[in-house]
């Protein structure tokens, strides 16, 4: 369960919510966020453990390969990764 939205802050009520039951996300939320001067876009990731990730504007400009460099590749992280579920062996 996910969704992406766009709004001025992550607890504004006036926001604009997509999900991708019908397919064709990337056009929709590339065509709001260009046009979404004053907003930001949100990811919104497993409504029970709330992970909420801003997704901001990187370059203008389509980035040249650099030659025998893996792609995509992290560029930058800040904090502790979340373990997403932790199973006890009793569990499974």
């Amino acid at each position: 369960m996910y969704e992406f939205f766009v709004a001025r802050t992550e607890t504004s009520r006036d926001k604009l919510t997509f999900d991708d039951e019908n397919g064709g996300i990337d056009d929709t939320i590339s065509s709001v966020f260009h046009r979404s001067e004053k907003k930001q876009l949100y990811y919104l990731f497993d409504y029970g453990d709330h992970w909420l990730f801003k997704i901001a504007r990187a370059t203008r400009t389509a980035a040249v390969p650099a030659p025998k460099v893996k792609y995509p590749r992290l560029l930058r992280e800040s904090g502790t990764r979340p373990q997403q579920y932790s199973y006890d062996d009793d569990d499974a």
